[in-house]
């Protein structure tokens, strides 16, 4: 792995907790780092035509590699059976990040799938471990940012870290008073988010939309019997239209035009072409 790293953190636990450090041992070493291996271009070829029918480009389902690692003493089966208890068996994707100065603020979303001992002298003093991805990108640690927003417009800019040439959609939370429509422009980009209730919002509701899953839920503590349908209230020009919010790379220009005060939580973790 291309990195300067003396521990790494997963799951939020330091492998230092175990004594274990970063490092290479006689033939083991890390694997070589690579930026997004497994791009592949998708069209097609005809008769009479140099040029090929260009439909886009596939990434690949995920990023992998090898890490080694190992402590200063030999190991023994106690400490062997908790390092695997700590890195094998886990049912879902955690944070994995690395100790190493250019590296602040990245994280990798990983799971152990394998984990091989290297002995010295007959006895275990390091791992090679094996690492698999949720996607071909690291990210950014999550970053959240709030905007109060005042009845009628709201003009703001708002930054995404990325370097992925596309759309990124963030998790988004809006706090809402009662009999209150909502509508985010963002400028850059050219997309509107609308959301015209028509005045069934008879009380507060937080909504949440899920960048992820693009599910919209929401709460309302002072009537807990108010029901509302988000995707019917989700419109552009009295159209239906799923869009949801997302911001292009950099700067982006938002507009939040509201009848009343709101309030507009993000919270984003942005995905980075870094490798490793």
């Amino acid at each position: 792995m291309a990195l300067d790293a003396c521990a790494f953190y997963y799951d939020g636990i330091s492998s230092e907790d175990y004594g274990l450090y970063y490092y290479q041992i006689a033939s083991f070493s890390p694997d070589a780092g690579k930026i997004n291996n497994g791009f592949s271009v998708v069209s097609d070829r005809v008769s009479r035509r140099h040029q090929p029918i260009h439909y886009g480009v596939q990434k690949s389902d995920h990023m992998e590699f090898d890490i080694v690692f190992g402590a200063l003493e030999y190991l023994d089966r106690k400490e062997i059976e908790a390092i695997a208890g700590w890195l094998l068996g886990r049912t879902k994707y955690a944070p994995l990040v690395f100790d190493s100065d250019d590296m602040l603020g990245v994280q990798y979303k990983a799971i152990f799938t394998g984990l091989d001992q290297i002995q010295y002298d007959g006895a275990t003093i390091a791992f090679k471990g094996h690492v698999v991805c949720d996607s071909p990108f690291a990210y950014t640690e999550t970053l959240e940012k709030i905007y109060k927003c005042s009845s009628g417009s709201t003009e703001f800019y708002f930054t995404s870290f990325s370097n992925v040439p596309e759309l990124y959609a963030p998790d988004v939370e809006i706090e809402l008073p009662a009999n209150t429509d909502w509508k985010m422009e963002n400028e850059t980009t050219g997309e509107i988010v609308s959301f015209e209730f028509g005045g069934a919002n008879t009380a507060p509701i937080i909504l949440t939309i899920c960048g992820k899953t693009k599910v919209l839920s929401y709460t309302c503590k002072t009537a807990p019997s108010l029901a509302l349908n988000l995707y019917d209230c989700m419109k552009l020009s009295g159209e239906q239209h799923f869009v949801f919010p997302r911001v292009a790379v950099g700067n982006n220009k938002i507009k939040i035009t509201c009848s009343g005060e709101s309030v507009v939580h993000f919270t984003s973790e942005f995905p980075l072409q870094i490798g490793y």
